[in-house]
């Protein structure tokens, strides 16, 4: 099913073109506002960086942990499919395949995509480290894992009590993709500043 693709026309209206680092309200890229753009900076992000990579290098991607809305030419995967989530609420999930993100590398063969989205996932995890690298195998070369978490920066971020781990950028850096030098490279990292989430972007080597 295809129905649930997901282009959100609308972020244009505060970040022309997906440009996420051109918000039309900066004022309003604060998570503790109640009109914050946050959601729509970070869903601006992952356009941004999907655009580009179709454009520069084709192909289609996977969106693990896809939620409510699958990314435009991606494969949605979900743990969770049907009308109302137990946590989140809302509705509906169809996402393409119902798996863990864990499971990932065991429905897809290696160098199979042109970018990995994985928003607001890593944290769910057991162990981030092995699935991160895992994720990152299944991208060819020059793919690109397009990735937002929580900033642990900010206390009040830990209301979510399905959250395993807890990162702030330099933990990221130091846990994360240090130990996947030998499969990607970091392009940027922690460009946001918006007081909620940072955003990654590793292109394989």
């Amino acid at each position: 099913m295809l129905l649930n693709i997901s282009l959100r026309e609308d972020i244009l209206l505060n970040f022309p073109n997906f440009e996420y680092f051109n918000c039309s309200e900066p004022e309003r890229l604060n998570f503790n506002l109640a009109c914050n753009l946050v959601g729509d900076q970070q869903e601006a992000f992952i356009y941004y960086w999907l655009f580009k990579q179709l454009k520069e290098h084709g192909g289609c991607g996977a969106d693990f942990g896809c939620g409510q809305n699958i990314h435009l030419a991606s494969i949605g995967m979900d743990s969770y499919f049907g009308l109302n989530h137990p946590t989140y609420g809302g509705g509906p999930y169809v996402p393409h395949i119902t798996s863990l993100a864990e499971n990932a590398h065991k429905i897809f063969n290696p160098e199979t995509f042109s970018w990995v989205i994985m928003s607001h996932i890593l944290e769910h995890i057991d162990n981030p480290i092995i699935t991160f690298r895992n994720c990152c195998k299944l991208l060819k070369k020059n793919g690109i894992i397009i990735l937002l978490m929580p900033d642990a920066t900010y206390e009040e971020l830990m209301w979510d009590k399905t959250h395993k781990n807890f990162f702030t950028p330099s933990d990221f850096e130091r846990l994360i993709i240090n130990s996947n030098k030998d499969l990607i490279k970091t392009e940027e990292l922690d460009t946001l500043h918006n007081m909620f989430s940072f955003n990654y972007i590793g292109r394989r080597i």
